[in-house]
């Protein structure tokens, strides 16, 4: 017996097969599953699916927190003015730093850059066209096995 014949066999026999059925369960069983709600924590669901009391604290608390914000910022004003100014000096001493550097660049360009600008494009344009010469050649000298004409 060769592989055509065994694999024709092979065909017949499982086609031949009764096509297997669900057990009569589990619809049912699919669907009740779709139907209830999942079990998850309830503070791993979203806000509005929280209980009813832990929703209330939590907007108390929250409510609570945002007033002492309210009252006790002004008692912090001038320690809150102190630590501005301890860091903000520092970021307007490096943009003084940066303002600097971008003079100093703007300078090398204008005197090294734009004087040579023409001659690296003429050069650029140069070695484009040298590489895509040379590719050609090797092209052509591959696909010849290395025989010339």
């Amino acid at each position: 017996m060769n592989s055509k014949n065994l694999e024709e066999l092979i065909d017949r026999g499982l086609k031949s097969l009764p096509l297997p059925e669900a057990p009569s369960t589990l619809l049912p069983r699919v669907l009740a599953a779709l139907e209830s709600p999942p079990k998850i924590p309830w503070y791993r669901r979203t806000w509005s699916h929280w209980p009813p009391v832990l929703r209330l604290v939590s907007a108390g608390m929250m409510g609570v927190v945002l007033a002492g914000l309210t009252f006790v910022e002004p008692l912090f004003q001038g320690a809150l003015r102190d630590v501005l100014s301890v860091v903000v000096q520092p970021v307007m001493n490096l943009t003084g730093d940066v303002r600097a550097t971008f003079v100093a660049v703007e300078a090398l360009r204008r005197v090294l850059i734009e004087p040579l600008l023409g001659y690296l494009v003429v050069l650029g344009i140069m070695m484009g066209t040298t590489c895509a010469g040379l590719g050609a050649a090797l092209t052509r000298m591959a696909s010849l096995g290395g025989e010339s004409t």
